[in-house]
């Protein structure tokens, strides 16, 4: 097993069952953010590196650990893989506002019932190192991500490479 897989299971290991390994980017604007979840090649780190350019701050680009603190508030932490790879250990959390899934087509902006974004979520593959760990701690993180869902508005955003951010930031704006 290499180091990084070493060190996404160990931080699943530690914040299950009240946190989940997302392969997602996620930006925050104050203490809000929004995770975003595409396949591979699907468009997260443009539209988190373009969300920069708009004020946002990046918390982590394709892994993000979302977990649930001791106060109760869901949060998106960067992954220590990340923390590694940009040299910067004192990216800040931001409390979970919104999940955004990412599909490439015709603009549209399409809010989603829980159940199916969590197909989706899982569909994509976004829940990270499951095949790493012990069964009781797999059903956890399934679990909490399920529950996500259901506590966070979620959206399909749909653009094409060269499409306009009008859609995402008209939806950001409820922020």
């Amino acid at each position: 097993m290499d180091n990084r897989r070493s060190l996404l299971r160990a931080q699943l290991m530690a914040v299950c069952p009240e946190g989940a390994l997302f392969h997602a980017a996620a930006v925050a604007l104050h203490d809000m953010s929004v995770l975003f979840l595409a396949p591979a090649d699907g468009g997260k780190t443009t539209l988190a590196c373009h969300m920069t350019t708009l004020g946002w701050r990046l918390i982590g680009d394709d892994t993000v650990v979302v977990a649930r603190g001791t106060d109760g508030v869901v949060r998106t932490l960067p992954c220590g893989a990340h923390r590694m790879k940009t040299g910067d250990f004192n990216i800040p959390p931001a409390t979970l506002s919104g999940i955004v899934l990412l599909e490439k087509g015709s603009p549209a902006l399409l809010n989603v019932t829980p159940e199916y974004g969590f197909f989706r979520a899982e569909r994509m593959g976004s829940l990270m190192v499951l095949d790493m760990v012990p069964r009781e701690v797999r059903t956890g993180a399934r679990a909490f991500a399920r529950g996500l869902f259901k506590s966070c508005p979620a959206v399909v955003l749909r653009r094409g490479a060269n499409d306009s951010d009008r859609l995402i930031r008209t939806w950001l704006r409820n922020f």
